[in-house]
């Protein structure tokens, strides 16, 4: 999107479009009263300025604000002992509650992504944030006990998770390093070494394999297209250099990518082992080799977390419907059921948005007031707040408020 039609958009958007109802809904909880939303950061950033610590008793107080200081971006951070506009007049302020958030980013793969580098992003690269989800939503749901996960499109090049679960949000920070240290892959350290395979390793490697999305992975991104491709992604990082060799006359009698996989597959992977039919399998692994298989699996499919920040309680992330400002895209939720399905290159942008409204309202009997049901559910945006609308209700629910 060209950068100069970003601003006269962004006040209609934010005014008219950005669903501040439903994020206040949602960050209300199961508090009746104002005092605990009054106590969330909220963040305008435009261009270069930074408005942090700005805070909030009703929805009434954030339309006066955005109207005073029309933000590109809308960020969320903690909940905090006292109310972050009042920071100043106290000496006692530091944050108490956070949701559990995720972020992952595409440019943390571009040594080995071939398709696109940098800011731009296609449906095969978009694989790496399918397998992702699906990886993050088992482990957090069945290691963690968590329920309440909204996956939200970064508007660029990634994906935020929001972990919303009560006994999430009141995590400290202590608490969730730990949890982002234990789902991060190490293949020097704790997740996989000569004496074990770590549990969740395990489990993400059976999910990546089993989903058929890594296979779609390395035929798409050319990793075994090639001699070259073959000794610069897999052969140069192979320990054993006997086996090394081996791997190596196989690959240059076998004809296409898939083959060469398939191959792979029947040499190291166990359940592929176990479940061929009718075919002379290679000699058993050793268990070095087993350990390299699987970490060249989980180094090029599993997910790559930004630590800091999960780990920091008082960490900004962008709000969900928030505005991308370098290109106009909305950040919007997504259903994880609906991830594979979901181009990056399609979602709503702000300028579209504005047309679509402009266009409804001279079409439609509705008075001022009701306005944002139109954008609500005729918009592009329409889906995305459904998901969105489901999952706070799922929240409140949880909790005791309908």
């Amino acid at each position: 999107m060209d950068l100069t039609k970003l601003e006269p958009c962004l006040k209609e958007y934010y005014l008219n479009c950005y669903p501040y109802d439903l994020i206040f809904k949602w960050l209300s909880y199961s508090h009746k009263n104002c005092d605990y939303l009054s106590k969330r950061e909220f963040a305008f950033i435009k261009g270069k300025e930074h408005y942090r610590f700005l805070s909030f008793v009703e929805p009434k107080e954030f339309i006066v604000q955005l109207r005073k200081t029309p933000p590109h971006k809308i960020d969320l951070g903690a909940v905090y002992n006292r109310p972050p506009r009042d920071r100043k007049k106290i000496g006692d302020f530091f944050p108490v509650e956070r949701e559990l958030v995720f972020d992952i980013d595409l440019n943390e793969y571009d040594t080995i992504r071939q398709c696109c580098k940098d800011t731009t992003v296609c449906k095969k690269c978009w694989r790496w944030i399918i397998i992702a989800v699906d990886v993050l939503e088992h482990l957090l749901r069945t290691h963690f006990g968590f329920q309440h996960l909204l996956w939200v499109f970064s508007g660029r090049r990634g994906i935020h998770c929001w972990v919303a679960d009560k006994k999430a949000r009141a995590l400290s920070s202590r608490g969730r390093e730990a949890i982002v240290k234990y789902l991060t892959f190490n293949k020097d350290g704790s997740s996989i070494n000569k004496y074990r395979v770590h549990p969740f390793v395990t489990e993400a490697y059976r999910k990546i394999m089993e989903s058929g999305d890594f296979e779609q992975l390395i035929m798409e991104q050319g990793w075994l297209d090639s001699a070259d491709q073959w000794n610069s992604t897999i052969l140069a990082h192979w320990a054993d250099k006997s086996l090394a060799e081996l791997l190596d006359k196989g690959f240059l009698r076998l004809q296409t990518p898939k083959l060469r996989w398939e191959s792979m597959k029947l040499r190291f992977d166990d359940a592929t082992r176990i479940n061929a039919r009718g075919i002379k399998l290679p000699p058993t692994p050793s268990d070095e080799a087993r350990r390299f298989f699987i970490s060249f699996v989980m180094e090029f499919a599993y997910p790559k977390l930004d630590a800091k920040v999960t780990a920091g309680l008082n960490h900004l992330l962008k709000s969900p419907f928030s505005v991308h400002p370098q290109n106009g895209n909305v950040a919007v939720p997504l259903s994880a059921k609906e991830i594979r399905a979901f181009d990056p290159n399609l979602v709503p942008r702000i300028d579209k948005l504005v047309a679509q409204i402009a266009s409804l309202r001279e079409s439609s009997q509705e008075n001022k007031e009701n306005q944002r049901s139109i954008v609500y559910h005729q918009t592009s945006l329409a889906p995305h707040i459904a998901v969105f609308e489901q999952w706070t209700a799922q929240i409140l629910n949880s909790e005791g408020q309908k």
